[in-house]
């Protein structure tokens, strides 16, 4: 029984190192972006009266007279005879991950009144965990619970009809709770330092009971860990720039979607780039170009600072109001759609800009022919890929592809793309499987695609793949009828070698493939047996594919590249190609037409015949010389053995001897 088991080890063991020979590891790094929230104060915003007649009795109170937290203003400053204010204003900042790095925060309040005929800063303060209370208690007037200045802004040149800006300095940005509310004291720098007041100098801003296009804003800008998403296009598969508009959507499981566009109309294709704290589910889009008809569109819109809205009018008049738009902004914030026209529409904006920024703006409709393309995301930080759209010139199909996995493969690489060679290895389309383990791609029709499997940071290259008249196809995964694996000399550059027989000459093939972009150039040399060199040229791309035509069938041939990387400086990858096995002089096709190759019985006879004359002595020398005797036919070219299968029987035949030798130091 324990040998029994250690047989089945082995054997487990070999198919492992046969699955992991077709597997690409993927480096899994955190990606740090920079994000921009907007944060609008809370309805139990307020500020504190105090009123009376001596000011520095005021000033030192403990409490207030009246909480004024309902009302649509907020009052920050003081005036003679004698009136204070102490505004407070809330921030439910808790969504900023506790790991971040504020780079910057800024607060900005909506004018409504400038009564500051002497004029004073509006300076924030702190108070926290403490005060003030929510809600607003008039024990939180008390001056002693707040101190500091993390920040301010002076009320000259105050606006009544636009947002104000108050820049947090590195004492302001330490305040900012990352677990909870931030609260914050607004106060005047001359009633901070206890300056009796002899005219107006006071100012009112909106509070959150006016509305969300007026209440007070907190802006954060902070780096954390996240996911970056660069996406290109958009193209057509023979790598040029398709002259088309693709609509293109982010979607998420926690968040809005993110609608954008790339347009190619101009002949240059589009890059954008998307940082965002969670993660992506996948991307879609219109893979046919003419299925979202754009009729018109803007395209740098002035925003002027502070606007909550902007009025597109069209050029020409749209038949009717049964259109699409879509609105891209330069600015963090989200948007709808209001008062569609044939004449334009409204764009209203989350949160205003806190400057001069521009908008985008594409007006479209929808076409009954519409067929879309996805790429899926796994839980990598970062991911790229190309947009590709379908070139009206070729021919399109659905395609459904079903999976019956012997190996088990799909449950821990639930993520299937076609891949093609477009300046490149490009991933067209990625789709997860669905439970009963099928994926549907929309692809051009009677051309090869690379089938690949892939999880968080592994991929397993299925094998190429021709999408023909069958629009149903069925593939099977076993655990050890893995492809030939494709060989990696580092993480990023892939290099495979194939050689096939032909008549008079066969093909070499080799391909070479940088994603990192950053080969200097490659050297191919293909070489006799003994070293001698028949073919040698030179690259400086970053990816090729290299054909020699004119290897001999019955000649052993080495291939040697020469890399030279800019990241990994010189090295050489090397593949040896034996002869072919067509050249035997003892085909046996007169025994009839047989399922196999008649040449391979008389090498096959001889492994056995060296097997049973050793067995004389023992079933372990027996087996060990049959080992023995296929590689030596093996190197010959006599027998086409793989070399994971001689290595596996090399293993049986050492174990097998140490089996026997046990047993007879036992007996």
């Amino acid at each position: 029984m324990a040998t029994k088991k250690l047989w089945i080890l082995v054997l487990l063991f070999a198919c492992l190192g046969m699955m992991l020979s077709t597997m690409e590891i993927k480096e899994a790094k955190a990606t740090t972006i920079t994000v921009t929230r907007t944060f609008s104060s809370q309805t139990y915003d307020g500020f504190i009266e105090k009123t009376g007649a001596v000011y520095a009795t005021l000033w030192g109170a403990s409490s207030g007279t009246y909480v004024f937290a309902s009302d649509d203003n907020l009052a920050i400053g003081q005036y003679p005879s004698y009136w204070l204010y102490r505004t407070f204003v809330f921030f439910d900042t808790s969504i900023i991950p506790d790991d971040t790095n504020i780079i910057s925060a800024k607060l900005s309040l909506y004018g409504e009144y400038d009564g500051s005929a002497t004029n004073f800063n509006i300076t924030i303060q702190n108070g926290q965990p403490n005060h003030p209370n929510i809600p607003i208690q008039l024990g939180d007037y008390d001056k002693t619970f707040y101190s500091g200045n993390g920040g301010y802004l002076s009320t000259v040149g105050f606006s009544t009809s636009s947002y104000n800006n108050i820049t947090l300095n590195t004492d302001g940005k330490s305040w900012i709770s990352l677990s909870g509310v931030t609260k914050l004291c607004l106060r005047s720098s001359r009633e901070i330092s206890g300056t009796t007041p002899t005219n107006e100098e006071y100012i009112q801003v909106y509070s959150a009971e006016k509305g969300s296009a007026y209440a007070p804003k907190l802006y954060v800008t902070y780096e954390t860990e996240g996911y970056r998403y660069v996406v290109h296009g958009p193209y057509y598969e023979n790598g040029a720039v398709a002259p088309t508009i693709a609509n293109v959507t982010l979607y998420s499981k926690t968040e809005n979607p993110i609608h954008f566009i790339l347009n190619g109309t101009s002949g240059v294709a589009n890059t954008v780039t998307f940082d965002v704290e969670q993660a992506g589910w996948y991307f879609q889009w219109n893979a046919i170009p003419s299925s979202n008809i754009t009729s018109q569109y803007g395209l740098n819109c002035l925003v002027y600072n502070q606007s909550t809205y902007y009025d597109v009018l069209f050029g020409q008049y749209e038949q009717d109001v049964n259109y699409d738009a879509l609105v891209t902004l330069t600015w963090n914030s989200t948007y709808s759609i209001t008062n569609k026209t044939a004449m334009g529409f409204r764009v209203n904006f989350g949160a205003p800009p806190n400057e001069d920024r521009y908008l985008n703006w594409y007006v479209y409709r929808q076409s009954t022919a519409t067929k879309t393309r996805s790429y899926y995301l796994s839980a990598v930080s970062f991911d790229e890929f190309w947009v590709y759209v379908c070139n009206p010139t070729k021919t399109y199909a659905t395609y459904t592809i079903a999976f019956l996995d012997l190996a088990g493969i799909l449950k821990s690489m639930p993520y299937v793309s076609v891949n093609r060679y477009i300046n490149g290895m490009k991933i067209v389309e990625k789709q997860k499987t669905d439970a009963e383990k099928k994926v549907t791609f929309y692809l051009e029709a009677y051309t090869a695609y690379t089938l690949v499997l892939g999880d968080t940071v592994t991929t397993y290259t299925f094998g190429d793949v021709i999408f023909a008249d069958s629009t149903s196809i069925s593939l099977t995964i076993k655990a050890v009828e893995f492809p030939k694996a494709t060989l990696f000399t580092y993480k990023y550059i892939r290099v495979y070698g194939e050689r096939a027989l032909g008549s008079p000459y066969g093909n070499i093939t080799i391909t070479y493939q940088d994603t990192l972009n950053m080969t200097n150039n490659v050297q191919v040399f293909i070489n006799y047996k003994n070293g001698t060199n028949v073919y040698n040229t030179t690259y400086t791309t970053d990816s090729f594919i290299c054909t020699w035509s004119s290897a001999l069938n019955d000649t052993d041939y080495a291939v040697v590249l020469t890399i030279n990387h800019q990241q990994y400086g010189v090295y050489a990858w090397k593949q040896y190609f034996p002869r072919s096995f067509s050249t035997m002089p003892w085909g046996m096709d007169w025994f009839g037409k047989l399922p196999f190759n008649t040449a391979f019985l008389l090498p096959a006879l001889l492994i056995i015949f060296a097997g049973a004359c050793f067995s004389v002595v023992n079933a372990s020398m027996g087996a060990f010389t049959m080992v023995i005797m296929a590689v030596i036919l093996s190197y010959l070219g006599w027998l086409p053995i793989p070399v994971s299968i001689l290595v596996t029987a090399f293993t049986f035949a050492i174990i097998m001897a140490i089996i026997y030798a046990k047993r007879r130091i036992q007996t």
